[in-house]
């Protein structure tokens, strides 16, 4: 394994993967291409534009009210762009490298399970995601109804419809209505991870680059508070923090995209769901804690795995 992470090799590998280094390079070069379009129009504004539409209207931001904020604000189409550029990525790429063979399995990578796996192994993939998720929605519930800040919960309730049913409708469709899991994982899980599993002979180590390039996407949007205050050890630190929780939520995408064979359900479910729990349910159980418990349960689970499933994150032979 050793071996799989020096410097020479890695950049060999990488760099003869003409399919997975055109997709990186692409998805950077379309978030690049949004906050310079933002830097030249001054369409900074936008995102306090879109809080205040939040806040007005009593929602928490998903693609859902992102969209009804981009009906009355084109700007923020921007937001939506910068979301889908890994999945934009990853149709043309796969449209220029394989035509449209490539593009209809990477848009197979939809469907629930992939061979090897047999529906019931993946029935109990979903029903282990789903019901650990369940409980930890609850738990989020109950602890901040309980001992959450009142206002903060009722910020919290009204965001998520208010009424007990329109509240579970809403914690049932949310992780399917993220803009992070929705938009982007079709090139994350669904190209990107299949790629390197490809030619990197350890799941694990798949994940790690895969969590890396990953969390090194999202860095063009730090340019403004880059630009605004400088290299802080502030910066630096939450950096780190924001990597350690993208290889954590990795681990546990990979485990589950493993388990279904590769499908790319498991990985929007995951990182919807997640971040379902920091958007809309975070505020009283956060404040409680005094840090965003979900990067806690994460590193956490992260953890559990790599110990329990090791290295192998439970990928078959066949795989």
């Amino acid at each position: 394994m050793a071996s799989l992470f020096s410097e020479s090799r890695l950049t060999r590998n990488f760099t003869s993967n003409r399919g997975l280094l055109s997709f990186y390079l692409l998805a950077l070069l379309i978030v690049l291409g949004v906050m310079a379009t933002s830097f030249v129009f001054h369409t900074e504004a936008v995102l306090g534009e879109l809080r205040a539409f939040l806040v007005a209207n009593h929602r928490y931001p998903n693609l859902w009210n992102i969209l009804r904020f981009a009906a009355r604000q084109p700007w923020a189409w921007l937001i939506v762009i910068f979301a889908s550029a890994p999945s934009i990525s990853a149709i043309l790429v796969s449209a220029c490298t394989g035509g449209t063979a490539a593009v209809r399995r990477l848009f197979a990578r939809f469907i629930p399970w992939q061979a090897p796996v047999k529906p019931r192994e993946a029935f109990k993939a979903y029903a282990v995601l789903g019901g650990t998720s369940a409980i930890v929605t609850v738990c989020y519930l109950i602890v901040g109804s309980r001992y959450g800040a009142p206002t903060s919960w009722v910020v919290a309730r009204t965001a998520l419809g208010g009424a007990p049913l329109a509240m579970l409708g809403a914690l049932l469709v949310g992780p399917f209505i993220d803009e992070g899991g929705t938009l982007e994982e079709l090139g994350w899980r669904g190209f990107a991870l299949p790629e390197l599993s490809r030619w990197v002979r350890s799941p694990l180590v798949a994940t790690v680059l895969l969590a890396t390039l990953w969390w090194g996407w999202h860095l063009p949007r730090e340019l403004p508070s880059l630009l605004a205050s400088g290299l802080t050890r502030s910066f630096l630190w939450d950096q780190g923090y924001f990597l350690l929780t993208c290889l954590s939520l990795s681990v546990i995408i990979s485990y589950f995209w493993f388990w279904t064979g590769g499908s790319v359900w498991p990985a929007i479910f995951v990182h919807g769901v997640t971040n379902l729990w920091s958007k809309a349910l975070g505020e009283p159980v956060n404040n409680l804690a005094g840090t965003d418990v979900r990067n806690l349960l994460v590193i956490g689970v992260a953890g559990a795995i790599v110990i329990f499933a090791g290295p192998g994150l439970g990928r078959r032979a066949e795989m």
